[in-house]
């Protein structure tokens, strides 16, 4: 015999120079003694085609290991494709969503500044009104109490008084500031005896010019000083000054 090999595997194949057996016992000469094979043993000879069959053996196992690995590989290809698709998805919504409150978060911004500031113009409106209705008042009291001359409070008391002497019931009070009091004291001797009926006459000092007359000995009043008459003029105004006020609203609001 030139050459013998031995595969102690599940299989166990003996490859002998030109002869071939199968089942038969084996004495192997190895190292240390003479060791016993009696399983399924392939003794086979197929000369030097038995090289060629060793290489189609391994380039099939070869090629088998790479097939296995390419498919491997594509499979983790396949699998890092898919995850990296899920992680770009998850972060394109994630961006989507931030894009999205953000924009929610600047749009309130936007309401809420657009309020601020229209709260802000009605407050400047509201003050600015106070204050023309405050300036506009003082005026008006001036030019009242600058009107009512000592002569034109005796022309309006006694009208005043004559139209309700008809009245029996009638008991006249007059309220005036002292300084008109005095003034107008010759004026009142003289009307008392006039009408041939007592006015009581009474001194305030709350108001700067005009008076306050009763006509049912104090139950009721009516006032003409410069307060009140300023009063009813800025009532009589307060309407025209509201539509001036809408205008400017208006017309600031199409100029934004």
């Amino acid at each position: 015999l030139k050459r013998c090999v031995l595969y102690d595997a599940p299989l166990k194949v003996l490859y002998l120079n030109k002869m071939f057996y199968s089942g038969q016992m084996c004495n192997f000469p190895r190292p240390g003694g003479i060791e016993k094979y009696n399983s399924d043993v392939h003794f086979i000879h197929h000369g030097d085609g038995m090289v060629d069959t060793l290489n189609s053996l391994i380039e099939k196992i070869k090629q088998e290991g790479i097939e296995e690995a390419e498919a491997k590989a594509k499979q983790i290809e396949a699998q890092a494709q898919q995850r990296a698709r899920k992680i770009v998805e998850e972060a394109t919504a994630k961006a989507d969503t931030i894009l999205s409150e953000a924009k929610q978060d600047l749009e309130k911004m936007r309401k809420s500044d657009e309020l601020a500031l229209a709260q802000a113009g009605r407050n400047l409106l509201i003050t600015l009104r106070q204050e023309i209705n405050t300036t506009l008042l003082k005026v008006i009291k001036e030019e009242v109490s600058g009107t009512l001359s000592n002569e034109m409070l005796s022309r309006i008391l006694e009208k005043l008084i004559l139209e309700q002497i008809a009245n029996p019931d009638t008991d006249f009070i007059v309220v005036l500031t002292p300084e008109e009091l005095t003034a107008l004291d010759g004026f009142f001797t003289k009307l008392q005896e006039k009408i041939k009926k007592r006015i009581t006459l009474r001194q305030f000092r709350q108001f700067n010019r005009g008076f306050v007359i009763s006509y049912d000995d104090g139950k009721s009043f009516f006032s003409f000083s410069d307060d009140a008459l300023g009063e009813a003029i800025m009532t009589y105004l307060k309407p025209r000054m509201a539509a001036i006020f809408r205008e400017a609203h208006d017309s600031e609001q199409a100029a934004v």
